[in-house]
């Protein structure tokens, strides 16, 4: 279980790392789409693994109207603030990096990553989302 001095510096990670996203249109709104994929993610996860989790939001899906590739890149990002809380943000490549430090087999990054995911999801929430048409 979080404790909640974790659960608050998750939200303020998400909050930073949603905000520097290019997810965010100018009128501070975000697909709706966005909000369904963070929310499959760590079902996806659970389901499949987490390998395959990553290769399928790293493909570009023309039936889907958002990249989710983008996903990976805020929780790729949700990890540099999470552990380099004080640092500019000057992180590398984010999808490349994801792939550099996740260890599929490891129970700790996977929660670690759930964690992401579900922190991103409760942020973009506070967003007005915009449904796809």
């Amino acid at each position: 279980m979080i404790n909640n001095e974790r659960k608050k510096h998750l939200i303020d990670c998400a909050n930073k790392v949603i905000s520097n996203s290019s997810i965010v249109s100018n009128d501070n709104t975000i697909n709706a789409s966005y909000n369904r994929h963070l929310a499959a993610f760590p079902v996806s996860v659970a389901m499949i693994g987490l390998i395959p989790t990553i290769r399928y939001y790293n493909n570009p899906d023309s039936e889907s109207n958002v990249d989710k590739r983008k996903i990976l890149e805020m929780i790729d990002a949700m990890y540099f603030e999470d552990t380099n809380p004080h640092s500019p943000n000057t992180q590398p490549d984010h999808i490349s990096n994801l792939f550099r430090w996740v260890n599929p087999s490891s129970d700790v990054v996977i929660n670690r990553i759930n964690e992401y995911a579900i922190a991103l999801k409760q942020v973009i929430r506070t967003y007005k989302l915009i449904k796809d048409e």
